[in-house]
């Protein structure tokens, strides 16, 4: 069973963004009439039979005629709905297209046959964009848009390996490369305090034997 009439015109303005009825009508009747003028009356009646009854008449009764150029549709369409060319062919465009998806596979292979290339390739059907299964969330509630388990997206921005060091603190142990290079007694300064056992020459400074009794300030 074919779609309504109403049906039919509400695909059109959809794809072609009418917005008044009677635009349409007059886009789809004009449309038609030039697709019948291009086909042979057996041809004409397998694409109506796809079409409302009220629009498979104007293609089964429009004698075929010689080939309209698409132009010549086109600036009809804009004079006699009063709309620029442009919105003309887009218009035609969208009828064409509601055409073809009334058809089954064998009537689109029939037009791309009998029609000229112009023409023919108005009845590819193009795909639609599928409309979302449900209102768009609120940012970060998408999974991987947010930032808690539950809405987060698994692994972390900025993975460990690609990290980089803020730098080492004044005196911090990291920021040296010999950071016990002052205490170590391999590699500090031969300072007296810590002077390597090597180094140091054996005895007192001060012998027992010399020292005097500070008390007495004797030997």
């Amino acid at each position: 069973m074919s779609m309504s009439e109403d049906a039919f015109r509400e695909d059109v303005m959809g794809r072609g963004v009418i917005h008044e009825p009677a635009e349409a009508e007059g886009a789809i009747r004009s449309t038609l009439e030039a697709l019948a003028e291009l086909l042979a009356p057996a041809d004409a009646t397998a694409i109506a039979a796809a079409l409302p009854p009220g629009l498979a008449s104007v293609i089964v009764r429009r004698p075929r005629g010689s080939a309209q150029p698409l132009g010549d549709l086109y600036a009809r369409i804009a004079a006699s709905e009063g709309v620029s060319l442009g919105r003309a062919v887009e218009q035609v465009g969208a009828v064409c297209q509601a055409v073809a998806e009334a058809l089954d596979v064998d009537g689109r292979v029939l037009l791309q046959r009998r029609l000229t290339p112009e023409w023919a390739q108005l009845f590819a059907l193009e795909e639609r964009a599928p409309a979302p299964d449900g209102p768009p969330g609120a940012p970060g509630t998408a999974p991987g848009h947010g930032h808690t388990l539950a809405t987060g997206r698994p692994g972390s921005r900025r993975p460990l390996s690609e990290a980089r060091s803020p730098g080492a603190q004044t005196e911090s142990v990291v920021a040296s490369e010999n950071p016990h290079a002052k205490t170590k007694l391999s590699s500090g300064a031969p300072a007296a305090a810590e002077a390597p056992l090597a180094s140091a020459r054996p005895g007192a400074q001060h012998p027992l034997a010399g020292a005097k009794d500070e008390r007495s300030g004797r030997d």
